[in-house]
């Protein structure tokens, strides 16, 4: 028994103290379901990936979240941009025109997107000018826990 691990109470039962590993634990995963949930609410979007489902494998020592997102595989428009070229003005005003449409409906539903970047921008491979937005780094498909970074 050890007091140090209590909560004191001068009145009732003891109440034991959370460990700071467990509350940083909710704290993250709080925020991790609010992404969740913001990814969600624009989901519906054309230029904006879909998420399909969210799956959550709960072990002894350690919790994983998996993301199940619309697939995209043209890659990302970073691959697409020649260096010291870059792309044809035609090509670019399309792309920029998507961007600018998906971005529009994340901020009509009251989302930021906050890392909007070419790597971030990715193709789908049913037309050479479609362009699937994202609120993540959806190329990792496995979100662990310890992965917490990638949300800050």
């Amino acid at each position: 028994y050890d007091k140090d691990k209590f909560i004191p109470s001068p009145s009732g039962p003891q109440v034991p103290m959370i460990p700071s590993k467990y509350a940083e634990f909710i704290l993250k995963r709080d925020h991790i379901f609010r992404e969740i949930k913001n990814m969600r609410k624009i989901s519906s979007h054309h230029h904006v990936i879909k998420l399909e489902d969210v799956l959550e494998l709960t072990q002894e020592s350690k919790c994983t979240i998996f993301l199940i997102m619309e697939l995209a595989n043209g890659g990302e428009l970073f691959d697409r941009i020649k260096i010291d070229c870059g792309t044809r003005e035609d090509t670019a005003r399309i792309f920029f025109q998507q961007v600018l449409d998906g971005v529009s409906h994340c901020h009509e539903q009251g989302v930021c997107h906050r890392d909007l970047k070419p790597e971030n921008l990715l193709l789908s491979d049913a037309c050479p000018g479609s362009l699937v937005g994202t609120i993540l780094k959806v190329r990792l498909s496995i979100l662990p826990f310890d992965s917490f970074q990638l949300f800050s």
